[in-house]
């Protein structure tokens, strides 16, 4: 016995019905993805302009560690250099202050940054989600803006982190410079009589400026043998222009 074909009434509502549940499923894909997109629009908002204000304000302030620098180590009066050096540590103390303030707002840079991940990946989700069930192009645009947010916030980081190294190893320096005029020289240190290097540099990082290291320059045989201050402003100074290229060029 032949088993009797459904009604087509019947059919025309079972697709009806699968046609609802799609729809369905469509406009609520559409709501979430909605809110979410606002949400990131907000975050990214904040990412994007708290990533531009460290990185214009990391820059002035490596512009005043080199001031400093020069400073201490350019000058071709000897007394005038002592009377300056102590001002020079102050200031060098309140930019290391600074700097602390701005490892607070590295770490919010962050959050916003991890907030935006997060947002990425769900809208990634829920469109990977939503395409099994509906036609729909491939979406990669998620993918780049997370690439991009990565790359920016290690560049601050990076130029942070740079910063906060030189910055302590020219306090060490400056402690060096100190300890020599404490024990009363009257002109630039002989090799005998310097004070203990107190620089704590990296190999990564610049040579110690209190050793000797010979420059590209011919040196002129009439002129006095470069001073401690004029060898260690010449390799601080190529060491944050370097640094500083590196951080532009990522």
């Amino acid at each position: 016995m032949l088993s009797e074909a459904p009604p087509e009434g019947a059919n025309q509502r079972d697709g009806e019905s699968t046609l609802i549940d799609k729809v369905k499923r469509i406009s609520s894909y559409l709501q979430q993805r909605t809110r979410s997109l606002r949400r990131l629009l907000r975050v990214q908002g904040e990412l994007e302009a708290r990533v531009k204000d460290m990185l214009e304000g990391l820059e002035l302030l490596w512009t005043q560690l080199e001031e400093l620098h020069t400073r201490v180590t350019l000058t071709k009066d000897w007394s005038e250099g002592r009377r300056d050096l102590s001002t020079v540590k102050t200031e060098a103390e309140d930019l290391s202050t600074v700097l602390g303030q701005y490892k607070s707002r590295l770490q919010r840079c962050q959050a916003y940054q991890g907030d935006s991940t997060q947002l990425l990946q769900e809208l990634t989700w829920s469109h990977t989600h939503i395409s099994h069930s509906v036609s729909s192009g491939e979406s990669v645009w998620t993918e780049l803006l997370l690439q991009s947010n990565i790359e920016q916030f290690d560049k601050v980081q990076e130029s942070f982190l740079s910063l906060e190294q030189q910055t302590s190893t020219f306090q060490a320096h400056l402690e060096g410079l100190g300890g020599g005029i404490q024990e009363g020289h009257a002109g630039p240190l002989s090799g005998a009589e310097r004070a203990p290097c107190s620089c704590s540099v990296s190999s990564q990082s610049l040579p110690c400026p209190c050793e000797g290291h010979t420059t590209d320059v011919t040196p002129d045989e009439d002129a006095p043998p470069p001073t401690l201050c004029e060898r260690s402003a010449l390799q601080f100074s190529t060491a944050i222009g370097r640094l500083r290229r590196s951080g532009r060029q990522k």
